[in-house]
């Protein structure tokens, strides 16, 4: 079952709940009271957590890390290195009418849709 990550304002309800419970006589928040402050900064702080464990999650595997933690992390635990980039190169049958000019620097697509 996924995880929902909830809204800022759902944790501050939550927190203003639970800090209305405890209160004797559970007297309702005012809306300046220095708990209803504490309860935004708390919640603040909790939903920031969630986002750096939503983040943290992606990047523990290797399909949706980020570029650095896949060469800095994956690459350095599975001794894979980085290579530079370099051009394509082979060789390429063409079927057609004899005499036919083909221009310089035509691209050129595989079935993938990847092109060359």
């Amino acid at each position: 079952m996924p995880f929902n990550r909830d809204s800022i304002e759902t944790i501050v309800k939550r927190i203003e709940k639970g800090i209305e419970a405890r209160l004797f006589g559970r007297l309702a928040l005012l809306r300046t009271a220095v708990l209803r402050i504490l309860a935004r900064v708390f919640a603040g702080a909790i939903h920031g957590n969630y986002g750096y464990l939503e983040w943290l999650k992606n990047q523990i595997f290797v399909t949706t890390a980020e570029e650095w933690f896949l060469i800095n992390v994956h690459g350095v635990m599975w001794g894979i290195t980085r290579r530079p980039g370099s051009f394509a190169s082979g060789t390429v049958i063409f079927t057609g009418v004899d005499g036919i000019v083909i221009p310089a620097d035509t691209r050129l697509q595989n079935e993938d849709g990847i092109e060359y």
